[in-house]
């Protein structure tokens, strides 16, 4: 039989099976299975259903742990049998980054995913609301699909204000072809920021600066 003959029935619809069955044994729906062993897909041939079948399904509230059979495709004579057993867990609905995302940067809601986390690792500071991360942004780096604290995430103000493309070294005129523009959070920003770019061409760095940084009124002349 060749591969255009098969299709697969995945892990996660698997268990979502297992998982439906279980919540009519009592099973809370903020719960989440840990089988003892791995589950793999399934392949049946491509002109069967792929219903899933789960019988046998237990479970222990006072234990959190969990059996039943699966059987793929269901009432099918060739069904292939499954068993499974494990333990389940508690879960909270968190909002996490999709993607890693610098300090600085708003957060918008495209950029946020509502997934299911362990309780135990739901901290008092936590952000469980999704409307106390949007239009706020990390004070440093925050790596995606980890839960966001409180004290990671700040409302700030972003600006634009001129700064040098090039590093450039002490007593070298600023040319405009060198200025570019970046944003930074107001907060963060020395109080005699350089905002006009008329105000650095043709004036001369009294010190080496680097590319990407404030400047102060100071640090020309």
């Amino acid at each position: 039989m060749c591969s255009s003959d098969l299709k697969t029935v995945p892990p996660q619809d698997i268990l979502a099976a297992v998982k439906s069955a279980l919540v009519e044994k009592g099973l809370d729906t903020n719960s989440a299975l840990m089988p003892v062993a791995s589950v793999g897909s399934v392949t049946v041939a491509s002109a069967s259903a792929t219903d899933i079948g789960v019988r046998e399904a237990f479970y222990d509230a006072a234990t959190k742990v969990f059996s039943a059979v699966v059987e793929i495709p269901a009432g099918d004579p060739k069904a292939t049998f499954m068993p499974m057993r494990g333990t389940v867990y508690a879960t909270v609905t968190v909002p996490v980054l999709k993607e890693n995302v610098a300090r600085n940067t708003t957060i918008t809601p495209a950029m946020i995913d509502l997934v299911p986390v362990r309780d135990s690792e739901v901290k008092s500071n936590t952000i469980t609301n999704p409307a106390s991360i949007i239009g706020r942004a990390p004070k440093t780096f925050i790596k995606a699909g980890v839960p966001v604290q409180e004290t990671e995430v700040a409302v700030i103000n972003l600006v634009e204000v001129p700064v040098l493309s090039v590093e450039l070294g002490r007593d070298n005129q600023i040319d405009k072809r060198e200025i570019t523009m970046a944003k930074f959070n107001a907060a963060d920003l020395p109080s005699d920021v350089v905002l006009d770019v008329s105000q650095l061409i043709g004036r001369t760095p009294r010190r080496m600066i680097p590319a990407g940084a404030p400047l102060r009124h100071s640090d020309v002349q």
